[in-house]
């Protein structure tokens, strides 16, 4: 069985649900990671107009769009004018039970003294390399049809597909999907050098995250792992999910593939919502293997602790299991004391001998 991952689910589950719901449940507000502004102090002076970002896009009305995107750069420009800082970003979240709807805001924040450290990424390319055999263009195609044709309920999200490849988004179960998918699969070899530099020198995003896509098509699976591993450092958020995506792939369904978790780790404190829940999901796939426990003990643990403290539920819910996994301790969710306790041991534990199994 294929895991649904977490935004998938949320999106088929809220288009049907949507209706049921009448009311804005605001279940939570954060900052992550500055030091100069407090959630506390958001609340005081920002609480009405989070209140109100919420209610609009959470009633979602085409008539509102342009209010509610007014609301969401004032919201953004007033937290920017509170300090100094090198990212902010303003995530919604919506969640849904069988018996609730909620939402939770998260205010991404790093501040600029932080920069090279939570974002150690290379300057944007200004290149335009050629779309070796088409395949740039192909990727695109096959995520742009799988893509409608998931929102129709035309593919199962749910099995696993089968590919010949080390990332599978969507298989080849219509000719169309299936003729894209080989004409991937037979080109992404011979034509991996032009990937690979489009993947690094295109100035375009969408074009660098889909040649890093195309390259998952490779017959080397350590290629294809170190090829996305690099798309770590792309300065754009987009490729770095792709990057993370393929990765994950590769974690959970290649488990013979060595994947450079030292670099995975160090996306568990990027910049956005959406790259650290998939950096946790990624380590939680590979928490209790062996090759990779006793690393991800002692350099993960520091940085889940800021993400355990997080209302926010893509970033807490991962964290919280994450550490369950690596310790295999009782201790609640909500149990900081005890968590901190824990996890300040295991980072003063003696580092993990084997390094090579870990990509460094």
């Amino acid at each position: 069985m294929r895991a649904l991952s977490f935004s998938v689910a949320l999106l088929l589950i809220s288009v049907s649900a949507r209706a049921q719901f009448s009311s804005t449940t605001l279940r939570g507000i954060d900052v992550y990671r500055s030091e100069q502004v407090t959630t506390d102090q958001l609340k005081q002076k920002l609480g009405s107009m989070l209140s109100d970002y919420a209610r609009l896009r959470y009633e979602n009305h085409k008539n509102r769009e342009k209010e509610r995107a007014r609301l969401h750069d004032q919201l953004e420009s007033s937290v920017r004018a509170m300090g100094k800082f090198a990212f902010v970003k303003l995530y919604y979240g919506e969640y849904i039970t069988s018996a609730e709807r909620t939402v939770y805001l998260t205010f991404d924040l790093v501040d600029a003294k932080d920069a090279a450290q939570r974002m150690p990424f290379h300057a944007p390319p200004i290149g335009t390399p050629t779309d070796p055999g088409g395949l740039i263009t192909s990727w695109q195609q096959y995520d742009v049809l799988g893509t409608s044709l998931m929102n129709q309920g035309n593919l199962s999200v749910i099995e696993r597909p089968e590919c010949p490849g080390f990332f599978c988004k969507w298989g080849s179960s219509t000719p169309e999907l299936a003729a894209l998918e080989r004409k991937l699969a037979d080109g992404a070899e011979k034509n991996k050098a032009a990937l690979t530099k489009a993947a690094k020198e295109d100035a375009d995003p969408a074009r660098r995250s889909s040649a890093l896509c195309a390259l998952s098509y490779v017959q080397d699976g350590g290629e294809a792992a170190r090829v996305a591993a690099d798309g770590l450092s792309d300065p754009s958020a987009d490729v770095r999910e792709a990057a993370l995506g393929i990765l994950s792939d590769i974690a959970i369904y290649h488990k013979t593939v060595v994947v450079d978790i030292s670099r995975v780790v160090a996306a568990l404190d990027f910049p956005t919502v959406s790259e650290r829940g998939k950096a946790l999901g990624l380590l939680v796939a590979l928490a209790d293997t062996d090759a990779y426990k006793s690393f991800l003990t002692t350099r993960a643990t520091p940085k889940l602790m800021p993400l355990l403290r997080l209302d926010q539920p893509a970033n807490h819910d991962s964290a919280f299991t994450l550490l369950s996994v690596l310790s295999q301790q009782p201790f609640g969710q909500h149990d900081y004391d005890a968590w901190e306790d824990w996890a300040q041991k295991a980072a003063s534990a003696p580092p993990a001998q084997d390094t090579k199994k870990h990509g460094r």
